[in-house]
């Protein structure tokens, strides 16, 4: 999964509410806040290594080791550690569906990811983290981005 995915994965489980999950695991918080933690600190690693300021990215480190961290002594026993899904089978081209060969796509390139993107999903990743110092930590790195680039 690329890190836009990810971290909308993130936040959408961070607000969900657990009366919903309920039915499908009585009695089991869906996601607790160390799995949100250690997942969180995954995106930021994935993000620190893209940011092209040196300062930010060794901040980034940092505050991502201190969620790691804190999310590996809140674990609870009941966690779902396989964090980010995956399809159970692999996914099968729509061209070889309709039994064409080649399909024949247009090789244009994604556009570049800009630093302002990755201050952009940090602001949403902040949204995910319940200690507040942590959360307004990661949300100034993010609007430091934004506005620098």
């Amino acid at each position: 999964m690329n890190l836009t995915s990810r971290t909308s994965l993130l936040v959408f489980l961070a607000h969900l509410d657990p009366r919903l999950y309920e039915p499908l695991k009585p009695h089991v918080p869906m996601l607790s806040a160390g799995a949100r933690h250690v997942m969180a600190a995954t995106v930021i690693n994935d993000i620190s290594k893209e940011v092209k300021d040196a300062g930010i990215s060794k901040e980034l480190l940092r505050v991502g080791k201190l969620l790691f961290n804190s999310g590996k002594e809140t674990l609870e026993y009941e966690d779902e550690l396989c964090y980010w899904p995956k399809p159970p089978i692999p996914p099968i081209p729509w061209y070889e569906l309709l039994g064409v060969e080649e399909a024949g796509l247009s090789p244009q390139p994604l556009p570049p990811h800009e630093q302002p993107y990755y201050g952009a999903l940090l602001v949403l990743l902040s949204h995910t983290l319940s200690p507040e110092r942590m959360q307004e930590s990661v949300r100034h790195i993010g609007e430091s981005l934004i506005k620098k680039y």
